[in-house]
Protein backbone atom coordinates (compact mmCIF):
# COMPACT_ATOMS: atom_id res chain seq x y z
CA UNK A 1 0.00 0.00 0.00
CA UNK A 2 1.01 3.34 -0.64
CA UNK A 3 0.71 6.40 1.77
CA UNK A 4 0.87 10.20 1.00
CA UNK A 5 2.69 12.07 3.68
CA UNK A 6 0.10 13.79 6.58
CA UNK A 7 -2.99 13.13 4.56
CA UNK A 8 -2.30 8.74 5.40
CA UNK A 9 0.69 8.99 7.93
CA UNK A 10 3.33 10.86 9.83
CA UNK A 11 6.14 9.96 11.06
CA UNK A 12 8.41 11.06 14.19
CA UNK A 13 11.58 9.20 15.37
CA UNK A 14 10.07 6.53 17.18
CA UNK A 15 6.80 6.28 15.59
CA UNK A 16 4.73 5.98 12.73
CA UNK A 17 0.71 6.73 12.36
CA UNK A 18 -1.44 5.19 9.86
CA UNK A 19 -4.86 6.30 9.08
CA UNK A 20 -6.51 2.70 8.44
CA UNK A 21 -9.92 1.96 8.16
CA UNK A 22 -10.24 1.35 11.60
CA UNK A 23 -9.11 4.68 12.33
CA UNK A 24 -5.47 6.43 13.17
CA UNK A 25 -3.24 3.51 14.29
CA UNK A 26 0.13 4.15 15.90
CA UNK A 27 3.47 2.03 15.72
CA UNK A 28 6.61 2.03 17.13
CA UNK A 29 9.76 2.09 14.47
CA UNK A 30 13.36 0.83 15.57
CA UNK A 31 15.56 3.35 14.30
CA UNK A 32 18.89 3.07 13.54
CA UNK A 33 21.55 5.86 14.55
CA UNK A 34 22.47 6.12 10.65
CA UNK A 35 18.66 6.59 10.18
CA UNK A 36 18.03 9.50 12.85
CA UNK A 37 19.32 12.14 10.18
CA UNK A 38 16.08 11.84 8.44
CA UNK A 39 14.40 13.12 11.19
CA UNK A 40 16.37 16.43 11.45
CA UNK A 41 14.22 18.59 9.80
CA UNK A 42 16.16 18.89 6.64
CA UNK A 43 14.30 16.12 4.41
CA UNK A 44 10.99 16.22 3.08
CA UNK A 45 8.64 12.55 3.20
CA UNK A 46 7.13 11.48 0.13
CA UNK A 47 4.83 8.71 -0.66
CA UNK A 48 5.90 5.96 1.04
CA UNK A 49 4.81 2.38 1.67
CA UNK A 50 3.99 -0.52 4.15
CA UNK A 51 5.39 -4.01 2.30
CA UNK A 52 4.99 -7.75 3.44
CA UNK A 53 8.22 -9.28 3.52
CA UNK A 54 9.16 -12.80 2.46
CA UNK A 55 9.13 -14.00 6.05
CA UNK A 56 5.75 -12.39 6.87
CA UNK A 57 6.38 -9.02 8.64
CA UNK A 58 5.21 -5.83 7.45
CA UNK A 59 7.76 -3.25 7.10
CA UNK A 60 7.41 0.72 6.44
CA UNK A 61 9.20 2.24 3.22
CA UNK A 62 9.91 5.41 4.21
CA UNK A 63 10.97 7.26 1.25
CA UNK A 64 12.74 10.65 1.85
CA UNK A 65 14.16 13.70 -0.14
CA UNK A 66 16.29 16.30 0.13
CA UNK A 67 17.65 19.22 -2.33
CA UNK A 68 21.49 19.72 -1.94
CA UNK A 69 23.57 22.31 -3.97
CA UNK A 70 25.17 21.26 -7.02
CA UNK A 71 28.81 20.77 -6.67
CA UNK A 72 31.27 22.73 -9.55
CA UNK A 73 32.97 20.82 -11.24
CA UNK A 74 36.29 22.36 -10.33
CA UNK A 75 35.61 21.22 -6.78
CA UNK A 76 35.60 17.38 -7.36
CA UNK A 77 38.76 15.83 -6.04
CA UNK A 78 38.35 12.65 -8.37
CA UNK A 79 37.22 12.25 -11.95
CA UNK A 80 35.80 9.19 -13.60
CA UNK A 81 35.08 7.93 -17.27
CA UNK A 82 32.52 5.56 -18.23
CA UNK A 83 32.89 3.49 -20.69
CA UNK A 84 29.27 2.77 -22.34
CA UNK A 85 29.84 0.85 -25.35
CA UNK A 86 28.40 3.44 -28.01
CA UNK A 87 30.68 3.27 -31.03
CA UNK A 88 30.57 5.83 -33.72
CA UNK A 89 31.27 4.83 -37.55
CA UNK A 90 32.41 7.66 -39.65
CA UNK A 91 30.26 8.23 -42.78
Amino acid sequence: MTFSYKRDFTVSEDTVKITTINGRKSYSILNYDYAKQYFDGSWKYQASKVVKHKDGDYYFHLCVEKEVPDKQITDASTFMGIDVGMRTMPI
